[in-house]
């Protein structure tokens, strides 16, 4: 088998990889390559470097099958994804992509996935959560951690646009913070899929009743809820039962904004 991924956030693509890893040998594959190219995905396959080696080996009949996690990691156009359907079954060989059941396996230190326990509303058919401390290096860490999760949960929308707006979100509540934090302080992030593919990413934030040395944080979050609606997200906010958290809501649905 051969495994590949495109992106140009060259962590999270390790982590993708490991990911593919894992679904090959579980099912017994021998992966004989692997390939990342650290491109936006709307560069042509043709000028990847990766890709061509992919092709090269497949080519050559040293692997029967390509792992990838979905199809617009080798090309968003649909043309071009059927064509690459056929030109697999010509060869021969077959793709496979981990379905929603064994994207939630969670393949080593890829962070801890959970069951789903819906917020308000949502009756989730899978999901992700994490604690991320508030620290200099937890916003990199949150992006690399949602493009990963995104794809083991086998969300079919835009990723890109799925961690923009998480970023909106969380990175203004992530701050550098020199000083000792307890895990009150930081936020839990929640990523869940519902049973009609629509995204949940759920932000949860101590009250700033419980953190009062964040006297700003009130308009902060004001201009994040503004911004994630911007890239389409329908957004929410409400407190826990012990009003001891709020958490930030933004739904997305793979077609993009209702209409």
């Amino acid at each position: 088998m051969v495994l590949y991924t495109a992106g140009a956030h060259a962590p999270a693509a390790t982590r993708t990889l490991a990911a593919l890893r894992h679904f090959a040998v579980l099912r017994g594959w021998h992966v004989v390559h692997e390939a990342h190219d650290p491109v936006p995905l709307h560069v042509p396959a043709r000028q990847r470097t990766g890709w061509r080696s992919v092709e090269r080996v497949l080519v050559a009949r040293r692997a029967t099958g390509l792992v990838i996690p979905a199809l617009h990691e080798v090309t968003t156009d649909p043309a071009r994804q059927t064509a690459l359907r056929r030109w697999l079954r010509r060869l021969p060989a077959f793709t496979a992509s981990p379905r929603p059941t064994d994207r939630a396996t969670r393949p080593s230190g890829t962070g801890r996935s959970v069951a789903p326990e819906p917020g308000p509303g949502v009756p989730a058919a899978r999901a992700w959560s994490r604690s991320y401390a508030r620290t200099e290096a937890s916003p990199g860490r949150l992006r690399d951690d949602a493009r990963t999760h995104l794809i083991l949960l086998g969300w079919p929308g835009d990723t890109a646009t799925a961690i923009e707006v998480l970023d909106r979100l969380a990175h203004p509540l992530l701050p550098p913070d020199r000083s000792a934090l307890d895990a009150s302080a930081g936020i839990t992030v929640r990523l869940a899929v519902t049973e009609e593919e629509h995204l949940v990413m759920d932000v949860r934030i101590p009250r700033p009743d419980t953190a009062p040395a964040d006297r700003n944080r009130a308009v902060r979050l004001a201009n994040s809820l503004a911004n994630a609606r911007l890239q389409g997200a329908e957004v929410s906010c409400f407190p826990s039962e012990d009003a001891r958290f709020t958490t930030l809501r933004a739904l997305l649905r793979p077609e993009g904004p209702a209409r």
